[in-house]
């Protein structure tokens, strides 16, 4: 799957800074659920979602709001 597919999304930008925050910290982090199957079966997501496997604690010190 590529990723051109994902950047059309309006929350793509932001979905990025997640992604390389929680990257540049150690955190594995993918793209997961409903728009993978969306991205699959070539049709439009509605959002996207972040799965990491950053605990809680630390999603909440790097995204206080």
């Amino acid at each position: 799957m590529k990723a051109e597919f994902f950047k059309k999304h309006p929350q793509w930008p932001l979905v990025e800074e997640i992604s390389k925050t929680l990257i540049s910290e150690g955190y594995k982090t993918v793209l997961a659920g409903g728009c993978v199957r969306d991205a699959l079966l070539g049709i439009a997501a509605q959002d996207l979602d972040v799965a990491t496997e950053a605990p809680p604690e630390m999603v909440e010190k790097l995204f206080q709001n």
